[in-house]
């Protein structure tokens, strides 16, 4: 396109400010509508979860946290860490008045991998739990490790 031709579209723009400016608003209606779309998607507790090592785990003060399996019943059953709390993750949001004296302290959370530790983490801290930790490499890695199980 030469520039006389981009001059023209310019110029034939101007003839018809009303035009421009009514898709010029739509324009900036869709984005705006997009942005608040996303925005309100996004979840509100936007800050990256704490892990805990099971070296930490282990070094803890018994007692002074509670080591959450998010897993399946099977799962649990098969083995799980000792002194862990079964409450499985489809189910905590029905189980947070059990889990309310643990609001200001620390809660270990775990699963097989990972995935539902960090969706019932990441519920726990929206339901206002202060200290959530998700515990590093979950059940996959403990067992891997010749770690204690109980059953």
């Amino acid at each position: 396109m030469s520039a006389t031709n981009e001059c023209r579209g310019l110029s034939s723009l101007l003839k018809y400010p009303d035009l421009t400016s009514t898709r010029l608003m739509r324009f900036i209606a869709l984005i705006t509508t997009a942005l608040i779309c996303l925005a309100t998607s996004l979840p509100l507790a936007a800050k990256p979860l704490a892990n805990m090592s099971p070296e930490q785990l282990l070094a803890a003060e018994e007692g002074s946290l509670l080591v959450l399996d998010v897993r399946n019943r099977h799962e649990y059953n098969r083995g799980h860490i000792p002194d862990a709390v079964h409450i499985p993750q489809h189910q905590l949001a029905n189980h947070l008045e059990e889990l309310s004296a643990w609001r200001d302290k620390s809660i270990v959370v775990y699963c097989e991998s990972g995935y539902r530790a960090h969706l019932a983490a990441s519920l726990l801290a929206e339901e206002g739990f202060n200290k959530v930790y998700h515990l590093v490499g979950d059940m996959r890695d403990w067992r891997d490790s010749g770690r204690e199980i109980a059953f």
